[in-house]
């Protein structure tokens, strides 16, 4: 194994590589690396990429970036409003917390606040929202359901369970995780149904049409949510959520 560190340009899901650092391509203008559920307010607008590679030089092994920008990163804000509404909704609960409040104790604009977020209500589902990006862009390329699933629960570790929820009494955010929530449920019951409908009568979408194959949709969605909300409850001890998941999801006949 080897490695080679690349200088990017950040952009949307992918990094522009500008200059080579150590180890010459074949095209020595420019090399570009795609990688699924990366995205620009993950990464500062320049800085380095590790990439440790196999043997040919071809296999991604390992990928980690630092920022090496002057100015903050492009991530700063965004998380600067995590981290205040977090503490506001903690002090002063979710009702009692503003817009306006959130900006302030952040430090930025109300107009920079919906900039990242279309509402506050937005702030609930940071995680959960990015997982939904995640298994739409792999059901998309492709992938089955549970191929899907297994993905996005492998890059999700104890450390994403959301406050919102398991603080919600003092949070005061369960009428709001209902309201909201019902939204993402009937996203991922939407793309589960367009995938099996698009496997065209193969694998886990065969023989399955019109109501029946609503049903199993939204019954699929159903166990994943389901397996969520276990995980989330699970406390310290939790196992790893792809467990919860393949639990769930062989109780509605959708084993790996």
């Amino acid at each position: 194994m080897r490695d080679i560190i690349l200088a990017y340009e950040a952009g949307a899901q992918e990094l522009k590589i500008s200059r080579i650092h150590s180890y010459r391509p074949a095209r020595e203008d420019e090399l570009s690396f795609s990688s699924s559920c990366i995205t620009e307010a993950d990464l500062a607008t320049r800085g380095i990429v590790r990439l440790a590679l196999g043997r040919r030089g071809r296999e991604i092994l390992q990928m980690t970036y630092e920022h090496t920008s002057a100015g903050r990163p492009r991530a700063s804000s965004r998380n600067t409003i995590e981290e205040a509404a977090a503490e506001l909704f903690l002090e002063q609960s979710y009702a009692g917390t503003t817009v306006d409040d959130i900006a302030q104790r952040a430090g930025v604009s109300r107009a920079t606040f919906f900039n990242y977020f279309a509402s506050k209500g937005d702030l609930l589902w940071i995680d959960a929202d990015h997982a939904i990006e995640c298994f739409e862009k792999r059901l998309s390329a492709g992938g089955t359901v549970m191929e899907a699933v297994i993905v996005v629960a492998a890059g999700i570790g104890s450390e994403r369970v959301p406050l919102a929820v398991t603080q919600s009494d003092v949070m005061g955010t369960g009428e709001e995780l209902v309201a909201s929530g019902l939204a993402r449920v009937a996203r991922v019951a939407g793309l589960i149904r367009a995938s099996l409908a698009a496997s065209g009568g193969r694998g886990e979408g065969a023989g399955l049409r019109g109501l029946e194959l609503s049903v199993r949709a939204n019954a699929l969605a159903g166990a994943i949510v389901a397996a969520w909300g276990a995980w989330i409850l699970g406390g310290i001890d939790r196992a790893p959520l792809s467990e919860y998941l393949n639990e769930a999801l062989a109780l509605v006949q959708l084993e790996q």
